[in-house]
């Protein structure tokens, strides 16, 4: 087997093929940064130095530690988001802000709902009781009603088996 130096020879080293990149630590650290204050990926990318939301992305995809810096940001900046609609609505100070305030806080609490959606989404549990009964286990004693609709159900689903 060939040495450490053998192998990593930069004479023997094969060019690397498309554009270098342009990521380091202390970028991404400055980009985490900006997600910890609420900035948004469009913002950031208009920064001199940033990134465009597309090697972002890429970066996300392909450089784990990256993508671990980035998502804790994410976390937190949605943390802070919830923390946003009680200072919003502890500094109403007359009655005339309030459809801004709403404003601002609605679309607040949609974002957190679908981005972190099992903290802060809404759930609905539904519960049904289903009993059955000797006749609803023999097709012998349907209705035509319960036969009519069991047929119907039997078509669909050939059809969608077909497809």
């Amino acid at each position: 087997m060939d040495s450490f130096d053998e192998l990593y020879n930069p004479e023997h080293a094969q060019p690397k093929l498309g554009r270098p990149t342009m990521y380091s630590e202390e970028l991404a650290l400055q980009l985490v940064e900006y997600l910890y204050e609420g900035r948004g990926l469009r913002w950031i990318s208009r920064q001199p130095g940033m990134p465009s939301p597309v090697t972002i992305t890429r970066w996300k995809a392909t450089i784990p530690a990256f993508s671990k810096l980035y998502e804790e940001a994410r976390e937190l900046q949605l943390d802070l988001m919830a923390e946003d609609i009680v200072e919003i609505a502890d500094a109403l100070t007359s009655a005339d802000n309030v459809p801004h305030a709403r404003l601002r806080t609605d679309v607040r609490r949609w974002n957190l709902s679908k981005l972190r959606r099992h903290v802060y989404g809404t759930t609905v549990k539904v519960e049904q009781e289903v009993t059955k009964t000797e006749s609803d286990l023999d097709p012998t004693k349907w209705t035509d009603e319960q036969l009519a609709l069991y047929i119907e159900l039997q078509e669909i689903a050939k059809r969608d088996n077909a497809e």
